[in-house]
């Protein structure tokens, strides 16, 4: 049916409460909660993680367990991560919104941190959550754009230290800054405008012929008290096209000509039916 698993939704949003829960507690600096909050994390994935490996299928346990193990090393990262914070102890108020990919200019941060701008909602997520967990005089919208103030200023400050400190007033750009920087974005600006038509045009080099496997024809009569059955059968035949192309009364006004002809076949069902 083409839709999300009930189970799979509901682990990503206990997953993000968690992860919401962990973000109050930080800001409110509330060193017991934390530790009380990383000993139930830590009990609550190692039993769901446990039980779901005990519980599944034996056709699933190749792929299953190839996938469990990754989310249980990225979990086991994030608890290391979250264990080294409370060993060295969360920040007081003076300096608890200090953010560690500004605290110094090097690539990785400016990089780590365009990216982190670049996520949905991410960005927006967090400046809403620290202004209604903090004490402050700030509207809302002062608090954003003071956000937006310093992200602007630490990437002006990243530019001007990592790129314009090393290029002279007047000096031509380079062969490889103009490739990287214009010449690769140029054919991906290309492949953004006409991938799409190639993608979903004839033309397509993965398009290839989807033959029909499985015919089936049902003819029910529809009562007050439900459906009966007047008409089944599975007694089907399926000839291509490139057998019935010398028969012209198949198709005298050629309507079927501009397809491919792999792509077309004929049905042919049983007069006698499976069930009546």
């Amino acid at each position: 049916e083409e839709q999300f698993p009930k189970e799979f939704v509901f682990i990503l949003m206990i997953l993000f409460f968690l992860i919401v829960v962990d973000r109050i507690i930080y800001l409110w600096s509330f060193a017991t909660g934390k530790v009380v909050f990383y000993i139930f994390n830590l009990v609550l994935f190692t039993y769901s993680v446990t039980e779901y490996a005990w519980g599944m299928e034996l056709a699933h346990r190749d792929v299953g367990g190839i996938v469990l193990r990754a989310i249980y090393l990225t979990k086991s990262i994030s608890l290391a991560l979250q264990a080294l914070q409370i060993r060295y102890g969360i920040p007081n108020k003076s300096n608890l919104y200090r953010q560690f990919l500004t605290s110094k200019v090097t690539q990785v941060n400016y990089l780590g941190f365009r990216l982190y701008r670049a996520l949905p909602f991410l960005y927006e997520l967090r400046c809403v959550l620290d202004w209604s967990c903090t004490t402050t005089s700030l509207t809302m919208y002062d608090w954003l754009k003071l956000e937006d103030i310093y992200a602007s200023l630490f990437l002006v400050k990243c530019d001007t230290i990592l790129n314009r400190a090393n290029h002279q007033h007047g000096e031509k750009q380079t062969k490889m800054t103009k490739f990287c920087g214009g010449i690769c974005l140029f054919f991906v600006l290309i492949c953004v405008i006409w991938a799409p038509m190639l993608i979903y045009s004839s033309g397509n080099p993965t398009n290839i012929a989807n033959p029909i496997i499985d015919v089936s024809v049902k003819i029910d009569i529809k009562a007050l008290g439900g459906r009966l059955t007047f008409f089944q059968t599975t007694a089907c035949e399926k000839i291509p096209w490139k057998y019935l192309k010398a028969y012209n009364d198949v198709d005298p006004l050629d309507y079927l000509g501009a397809y491919n002809v792999e792509d077309i076949q004929l049905i042919c069902c049983q007069p006698d039916a499976s069930t009546m």
